[in-house]
C-alpha cells in the first residue's frame, strides 16, 4: 500500500483512512486490492471485474493479511 492508494480510498469514501478501515466492508477490502492489481494487471479494469474474481476462501485470507477479518 502507498500513499496514493490511501488518498485514493479516502477520497473514494470521503472518509479518514482510519474511519474507512475501522469497520472495514468488502467493498474497502476490493478497492485496496483493485487499486494495488490494476497497474500490473490491466485487463482488471473495474473494482466489480476483480470482484467476480474473489471468493469467500480468498476474501477471508485476504482479510486475515489485512488484520481486518
Amino acid at each position: 500500500m502507498n500513499a496514493n492508494m490511501l488518498v485514493e480510498i479516502e477520497d473514494t469514501f470521503d472518509k479518514p483512512i482510519d474511519e474507512v478501515f475501522g469497520t472495514p466492508r468488502i467493498k474497502h477490502v476490493r478497492l485496496l486490492l483493485y487499486l494495488r492489481l490494476r497497474n500490473k494487471y490491466p485487463e482488471i479494469d473495474s473494482e466489480e471485474k476483480l470482484g467476480e474474481l474473489l471468493d469467500m476462501e480468498a476474501l477471508t485470507k485476504i482479510g486475515k493479511a489485512l488484520g481486518v477479518m
